[in-house]
């Protein structure tokens, strides 16, 4: 059978200020803290070291860059547009543009663009043209 060691009472001191020195020393408490106080300088300044140390090598590596190098190399399209908001508004003006004016589309087939608003007091004035092309998938014609 194994023994069991045996406690030392507990001194009458330590029960009257209610609480036991022998465990606890304030000396090796602030003795671990200087400890890990100086362990972290140390690990700081070991990381500034090195981090001087590989910028150095890193700027040592780097050759100069040639003429060539220097050149912008412009992506292949479609590219990412750098202000969408001005491209839209330019998109959308061109289209009012377009909307609101008179132009040719096919100048050889006398086919002209006329602004909407005409158009549709055209339309209003005068009625939709009769369709003579086929007849549509909804009409009521019957098929064979």
């Amino acid at each position: 059978m194994a023994k069991h060691a045996t406690h030392e009472p507990i001194p009458e001191e330590a029960i009257e200020r209610e609480h036991e020195q022998r465990d606890l020393s304030i000396g090796m408490l602030v003795g671990g803290l200087v400890g890990l106080i100086a362990l972290t300088a140390v690990a700081m300044l070991t990381m500034a070291l090195l981090s001087g140390w590989f910028d150095s090598r890193l700027a040592a590596s780097r050759s100069p860059v040639g003429p060539l190098g220097r050149a912008e190399v412009i992506p292949p399209q479609p590219r990412l547009e750098r202000e969408p908001a001005e491209v839209r508004l330019q998109y959308e003006a061109s289209l009012e543009q377009i909307m609101n004016s008179y132009g040719w589309l096919e100048r050889d087939a006398s086919v002209a663009r006329i602004p909407v608003v005409r158009a549709m007091e055209i339309v209003a004035r005068e009625g939709l043209p009769a369709s003579t092309g086929p007849a549509g998938p909804d009409s009521d014609t019957e098929r064979d």
